[in-house]
C-alpha cells in the first residue's frame, strides 16, 4: 500500500485473474492526472467522466475508438 498526502491507495501487481488493480480504500473519487492537472475521474459510484466539462476529447481525428456502447 502507498500513501500520498491524506489519500490512501493500493496497487497490486496481479490478482487471482492476473489483472493489475489500482484503487483506494475510501468512498472517494479516483482522479487521473497529467502535468499536475486532473484529466479523468472514476467517481465513487463507478461512473467514468472527464474532470472538466466540455474540455477533453475521447480519441482524436487520427485515433478513434472502434465501438462505444
Amino acid at each position: 500500500m502507498e500513501s500520498s498526502g491524506n489519500m490512501r491507495f493500493y496497487i497490486y501487481d496481479y490478482n487471482a485473474q492476473s489483472t493489475v488493480q489500482i484503487g483506494n480504500y475510501t468512498n472517494t473519487n479516483l482522479d487521473f492526472l497529467t502535468n499536475n492537472t486532473s484529466r479523468l475521474r472514476i467517481q465513487n459510484d463507478g461512473h467514468v467522466v472527464p474532470y472538466s466539462n466540455n474540455t477533453y476529447d475521447l480519441g482524436s481525428t487520427a485515433k478513434g475508438w472502434r465501438n462505444v456502447y
